[in-house]
């Protein structure tokens, strides 16, 4: 605004010095246009709609004082208040929602909302109601819980968000159940079947199955558990042992809500004839290393939680020939041994192997010279004993198998040639199917 300064005659006063004040604007340094005329550039800022004053005097007679009432009304739409009647619901809600809308400038005061627009990027909004500075939207929330929230936006003239609110979308409660395809199990105590059942609302939307209970006729329940970002439950199943085909029900509970899977049974094997190649090897405590082809006739017989068996393995290790000057010493032992032990089950398909061995290992050595011709040779038996430990991975119609052997011999009769021990620790790797 303009300031002139004029003396009790009307002239314009010549090198002035003005000072302005106020309590509710800011005010610049007033600056001087002409002899007695003044610039004066009063700043709102962020303050509420009102009426107030600005005051100047001169500098040199701060009694003389000159003053206007300067009115401030609403500015440009800067933010929007948004009510929102409830912050989540669920599928099974009322899906309309009433969105009081206002809008504020910079000062907080009430302004039209003028262009201002609303949005949503779930749903649809159905209307709008009120007066220019107070509206009710009618916001209408899908049924479907394909997003965990929606938002509603206020968006400016040029398209900036001025306002948001969100709400989330939950299912409703659980109105019927599913369980999956048991198809058939082995009924030998130890295998199970994965019992999986998810829960849905009356929207078809996924519901965690909190507080299913699941029911069996006989055997037990494993890992049972619930799987809240899967929103699903598992279990395994194991039936007891059957002697012969049977066909049994697996209903899962909640509430009112019941589903009923039927589940195929195959009666145990009461033996299962394992057959397998293996690649075996031995040291006689780091004096002769050996390595060749082995093969196992086992008796497995199911058992609660796992599996006995018995049987024998035949092998031919072929020792790593010993070089000194002039000759080779090679060492070859044929291992015969009768096996007994237990299989454990850790998984479905993952288990020990634990077992004792004993039996013959015929020891064959000679010293060769350079040119192949044996010089001496002596095939002496000798009786051994192993302990064996390992692990067994299911696959295909039978079990890849790696197991730690140790054992001990000894030789029968007096043998020269024979100057380690015929039998000592040693790595097993092979294949046993069924049969």
């Amino acid at each position: 605004m303009l300031v002139f300064v004029v003396d009790p005659k009307g002239i314009p006063v010549v090198g002035a010095h003005l000072l302005a004040r106020s309590n509710v604007f800011q005010t610049d340094a007033p600056v001087q246009l002409a002899p007695g005329v003044f610039l004066l550039t009063c700043r709102v800022g962020a303050a509420p709609a009102q009426s107030a004053p600005v005051e100047v005097a001169l500098d040199a007679a701060p009694l003389s004082v000159a003053g206007t009432t300067l009115r401030i009304v609403g500015g440009s739409p800067a933010r929007a208040d948004i009510v929102v009647p409830q912050l989540a619901v669920t599928a099974d809600d009322n899906p309309t929602l009433l969105v009081r809308l206002s809008m504020f400038d910079l000062g907080g005061n009430i302004v039209p909302f003028g262009a201002a627009s609303v949005d949503v990027d779930g749903g649809r909004i159905e209307g709008q109601t009120g007066t220019d500075t107070a509206r009710t939207v009618t916001w209408a929330l899908p049924r479907t819980r394909d997003r965990p929230s929606a938002r509603l936006f206020v968006r400016g003239v040029d398209g900036r968000v001025l306002g948001s609110a969100e709400v989330m979308l939950l299912p409703g409660k659980a109105a019927s159940l599913h369980m999956a395809s048991l198809g058939e199990v082995v009924a030998d105590g130890s295998s199970g079947a994965a019992v999986v059942v998810t829960a849905a609302d009356a929207w078809g939307n996924p519901v965690v199955p909190t507080g299913v209970e699941i029911s069996v006729p006989d055997g037990r329940l494993v890992a049972t558990n619930v799987d809240v970002a899967g929103r699903r439950l598992r279990s395994l199943y194991v039936p007891a042992v059957r002697e012969s085909d049977d066909i049994v029900n697996v209903t899962a509970h909640l509430g009112a809500l019941s589903i009923t899977e039927t589940l195929s049974l195959r009666p145990r094997p009461r033996a299962l004839l394992l057959v397998g190649p293996a690649l075996g090897s031995s040291w006689s405590y780091g004096d002769v290393l050996a390595l060749g082809p082995e093969l196992s006739l086992l008796v497995r017989l199911p058992i609660v939680d796992g599996a006995i068996h018995t049987g024998v393995t035949m092998g031919m290790h072929q020792g790593l020939p010993r070089e000194s000057q002039a000759t080779f010493r090679n060492y070859r032992t044929y291992p015969v041994l009768a096996e007994v032990g237990w299989r454990p089950l850790l998984a479905p398909e993952l288990g020990l192997h634990i077992g004792v061995a004993g039996g013959v290992v015929v020891v064959d050595s000679a010293i060769e010279d350079r040119s192949g011709t044996a010089e001496q040779r002596a095939i002496e038996p000798a009786l051994a004993g192993a302990v064996v430990v390992g692990v067994a991975f299911r696959a295909g119609p039978g079990f890849v198998e790696l197991d730690g052997r140790a054992g001990a011999g000894q030789v029968l009769v007096d043998a020269p040639l024979v100057d380690a021990m015929p039998f000592g620790a040693g790595l097993v790797l092979g294949y046993r199917f069924g049969i």
